[in-house]
Formats: C-alpha cells, sequence, structure tokens
C-alpha cells in the first residue's frame, strides 16, 4: 500500500483532485448546497493529508520512530508500553529514547497505532492510518462545532480552514515532534471543549456526562494538559446569566472527580507496575515549568509568534473581532443564529451571549498564559487554542463576505467578497509554504534502510533467537522494521561478556570498518554493510 502511494505519479493525482474539490466545494457553498460542500472539504483535506503521508516513505527521526516502536510492541502487550521489548545490555531508565518501559506519553495514540498495526500490520501505512482519519475527521468535528456556535455558514468556514490547516495536514506524515499524540490530543480536546460549552449552555447530567467522558480522552491524549477546559466550562457557566450556578457548580465537580479519577487508574497503575519511571516521568514533567528541558529555551513571545504561523497572523485580528462583534443582530435586523441555535431564540435571553466569548476567551488566553510561563516552551505546546482560532477566523470570514458588523459594512459586495477571497488564496500560499506540497521526497533510500533490507533478509533464511543487532546507524528504525533489538554500538570485552548466552548476535560491519578481526567477534556473525 505505502510504495503505491510513494509513487510520484500518485502524488500529483491527489494534488489534482484536492485542487478539484477545492473548486467543487466553492461553488456547492455559494449554492447554499452544505452537506456536499462539506463533503467536497473533507475528501480536500484527505487527499492533502494522504499526499504528505506518502511523501515520507521512511519514518521521520524525532519523534515519530519512538512512538512507532511503542505501539508495535504494545500491539501483544498493550498495557506495557516499552522501547526496548527485550533489551540485551543494561539500560538507563531516565533516558525516554533509549529505555524499556516507556512512560513518556500517555497512552491513548499508541493504543490507536497499535491496533492498526494489529489489523493491518506492521508498517508506516498502519503507523499513520489513526492520525490520517482524526485529522479528516476534525474537519467534520469543527463544522459541526461552528454551526452550533454560530452559523452553518461559520461552519463551513470553519471546515475549510482545517482541511488546508498546514499542521493538520504535517501531523499525520510525523513532520512535526509529538506527532500521533498531539494530533489525538487536538482531535478531543475540540471535542471536549464543544461538550463543555455546551454543558455550559444546557447544565443537564447528560452534557456534564459528555464533556467528562470527551475530556477523559483529551487527558489520556497528553496528560494533564486538557484540563484547562474544566476552568473553561467554569468560566462560562459563571457568565450564563440565565441560569442559577448551585446546579452547574455541582455538576462540574462531579465531572472533575470523574476525570480525575479516570487519570489516576493509569497513574496508579504505571507507578505500581513501574515505580522507577514513573516516578522519574512525573518529576520530569513538572520540570517543564521551571526548566528549559532538551534546549527548549525560546522568548516570552514565543507562542504568540507560533500562534501567527501556524493559524496565520490573521488569527490575532480575528481573536478581537471575535470578542467584539455584535452576536444577537445580524445588519438585516434578524436574530443571529448563534442566539437561536444556543438559546432557541427565547425572549428572556440575554442580547449579547456574554458566556460565549468568556468562554472562548478562557479556551485560547489560558494556554497561552500557562506555556507563556512555562520554561520549557516547544512549538506544538500552544496547539489547544487552535479551534478557537479557526472559529475566529471562519467568523471574520463569513462576516466580510457578508458585509456583518460595523467595521466591515462595505456596500460594495464585490469589493467585501474580493478582500475575502485574497485572505482565502493568502491562506492557500501559507498551505504551500508551510508543508511544501510540491517538495520532492523520493529517491535514494537512506544508507539506515540498506542495513534493514540486510538484516531482515539473514534473519528471514536464519531466523535465530532472540536475535541482536549491534552497531546499527539507526537502531529504533532497525527494531521496528525487523523486531530485532538493535544498538549503534558494538560492546566492549567486559560488556560483550555480560550478554546473555544463547541469543543470536549480529554485527553490522560498515564501509572502512574491520570488525572481522576483532577477538570478541570470534563466533559472532558479522554482516557486511554494502
Amino acid at each position: 500500500m505505502h510504495h503505491l502511494l510513494t509513487n510520484p505519479a500518485t502524488g500529483m493525482l491527489l494534488l489534482s483532485l484536492a485542487a478539484l474539490l477545492l473548486l467543487v466545494a466553492g461553488v456547492l457553498a455559494f449554492r447554499g448546497r452544505t452537506l456536499p460542500a462539506l463533503l467536497a472539504l473533507i475528501g480536500l483535506g484527505f487527499c492533502l493529508r494522504l499526499h504528505t503521508v506518502a511523501a515520507e516513505p521512511y519514518l521521520q527521526p524525532w519523534d515519530e520512530r519512538y512512538h512507532a516502536l511503542v505501539a508495535r510492541n504494545m500491539v501483544e502487550q498493550p498495557m506495557v508500553p516499552m522501547l526496548y521489548a527485550d533489551p540485551a545490555m543494561p539500560y538507563d531508565y531516565r533516558d525516554w529514547t533509549a529505555n524499556r518501559y516507556w512512560l513518556h506519553k500517555p497512552p491513548l495514540a499508541l493504543w490507536t497505532i497499535a491496533k492498526s498495526m494489529q489489523l493491518f500490520g506492521a508498517n508506516l501505512f498502519a503507523l499513520r492510518l489513526p492520525s490520517l482519519l482524526l485529522s479528516t475527521g476534525l474537519i467534520a468535528v469543527m463544522f459541526g462545532f461552528g454551526r452550533w456556535l454560530v452559523s452553518t455558514h461559520v461552519g463551513l468556514w470553519a471546515a475549510f480552514l482545517v482541511s488546508i490547516s498546514g499542521v493538520m495536514v504535517e501531523l499525520p506524515a510525523g513532520r512535526i515532534a509529538t506527532d500521533h499524540v498531539d494530533m489525538a490530543f487536538i482531535f478531543f480536546i475540540t471535542l471536549a471543549g464543544w461538550a463543555g460549552l455546551a454543558f455550559a449552555r444546557n447544565s443537564t447530567w447528560r452534557s456534564a456526562g459528555l464533556f467528562a467522558l470527551t475530556l477523559i480522552l483529551a487527558v489520556y491524549a497528553k496528560w494533564f494538559t486538557a484540563l484547562f477546559l474544566l476552568p473553561v466550562a467554569a468560566t462560562a457557566v459563571l457568565f450564563h446569566r440565565a441560569k442559577g450556578v448551585r446546579l452547574p457548580a455541582l455538576q462540574l465537580v462531579v465531572t472533575s472527580v470523574a476525570v480525575l479519577a479516570a487519570a489516576w487508574v493509569w497513574q496508579q497503575y504505571t507507578q505500581q507496575r513501574f515505580p522507577l519511571e514513573a516516578a522519574w516521568e512525573s518529576s520530569y514533567n513538572l520540570r517543564h515549568l521551571i526548566e528549559p528541558l532538551e534546549g527548549h529555551r525560546h522568548e516570552w513571545h514565543y507562542h504568540i509568534s507560533r500562534m501567527g504561523q501556524m493559524f496565520g497572523w490573521l488569527c490575532f485580528p480575528a481573536l478581537i473581532w471575535l470578542m467584539v462583534r455584535s452576536w444577537d443582530k445580524v445588519s438585516s435586523g434578524r436574530a443571529s443564529v448563534a442566539r437561536v441555535a444556543l438559546h432557541g431564540g427565547h425572549s428572556d435571553d440575554a442580547s449579547s451571549p456574554l458566556w460565549i466569548r468568556a468562554g472562548l476567551t478562557a479556551w485560547w488566553l489560558l494556554p497561552l498564559l500557562v506555556f507563556t510561563i512555562a520554561a520549557t516552551k516547544m512549538r506544538l505546546y500552544i496547539l489547544p487554542v487552535a479551534p478557537v482560532c479557526w472559529l475566529a477566523i471562519a467568523v471574520l470570514l463569513d462576516d466580510l463576505w457578508r458585509g456583518r458588523g460595523i467595521l466591515l459594512r462595505i456596500r460594495a459586495a464585490w469589493v467585501r467578497r474580493t478582500l475575502t477571497l485574497v485572505v482565502v488564496c493568502w491562506a492557500l500560499l501559507d498551505l504551500d509554504h508551510e508543508v511544501r506540497l510540491f517538495k520532492k521526497t523520493y529517491g535514494q533510500p537512506p544508507a539506515w534502510m540498506v542495513e534493514i533490507d540486510l538484516v531482515s533478509k539473514h534473519l528471514a533464511h536464519s531466523p535465530g533467537v532472540r536475535p541482536v543487532v549491534f552497531n546499527a546507524r539507526q537502531p529504533i528504525e532497525l527494531m521496528f522494521h525487523t523486531g530485532a533489538t538493535a544498538y549503534a554500538r558494538v560492546p566492549q570485552d567486559s560488556a560483550w561478556n555480560a550478554l546473555e548466552p544463547g541469543r543470536t548476535h549480529l554485527v553490522l560491519n560498515h564501509p572502512g570498518e574491520n570488525l572481522h578481526g576483532w577477538p570478541q567477534l570470534r563466533g559472532v556473525t558479522v554482516l557486511d554493510v554494502p
């Protein structure tokens, strides 16, 4: 499957189909054909994502290869996340790039990848399939969120923005660090944020239960980062003047307890099963707040810049517009869709839904403040604000297209729509700049793939007993593709003598090396790498 997708002709076909679907979606949306337009946008997003996945025929060096290997090992033991499933040498449990029990990331994304590998085998297509589906599904989720909160037109604009979002196109291909983990996180954080605002609106036990369920999934995708949605929901409840706060407060407390209890289950399990690793990872996670770990030291405004780069600099005026625009009236004088959708158009609703503004403001402002203060700053830490940014830009584009709002009442419709199309073209150009759609990634395989082919052929003819490969250029990749245990170095005399007897030991001899003459390698299979 992956060999077919990596064909350059397939890539051009996918891009051509994406361009056609973009045109079709625009025509259908203009004619008011909502469902066909949405399906075209979903098809557009899928083609772009599949093209990018296919353009990366090898494991990404950071972090995808680690996620891939751990997920492969979880196929047989889903409750035991392991990097080195069968280590042959001593390891440092604190080194998440070379240890055995791997607790560096939560289990949800790894479970989905492991299930995919169980169904389709341990290969790149199975590795990236869950993220491909989640990233494509997020298009429909954002349409539903925008439609529920504002209008069908805003929902379509939001779906369009997600379909061409550079970060959403690149994550399924593993091009960005934390890749599949963050893809699962943004999918479930969007659902949980939507459920949280729905809870603030309805204050029913059913909506509270849905909020708790989606938030639990988000927590298992990226741990306690997801918990910022609890104060977001509390803020929206507090500003919802049409209802009292006693029952919603009780429901929110029950929801919080349920979410924390669900998170505690895995934390308690890992502390009992892997006490050293669990204690280290817990302290390591907390150190992100006070220390710039792994070289991730940046200026205080780093995440503000990242927002502009990920969502376009239009997101900042769009966020301001989202907060100040009139939600209760449109230019025609009719009741707004937001008011009807959220409150049923009852006369006792507030003329301006302050709770929506408060909730959405808390949604993007809380993560921005927390991660600005945190010492460690990474590219996708600010990803949880993405749904609000997409929604804000969608509202601004729809208001500009339709001439809504005091600031955007440009009488000439052709001027408004020309400005809107300029913004759309800008977004498309930014997509190509971010994702490099026409980047040529096909060519000669890297040197380490030659090693993998060599070891795979050798093990196919002589499987051996729990094989161990030494002197590998990329041991993580070799372990994923072959199932053998691999190390980047050759043990010295004392370490070699301490190796477990009875296992099959292979040593890779690269050009320019002469490992055949090493005394400690007598009786050991030495494979010459061409």
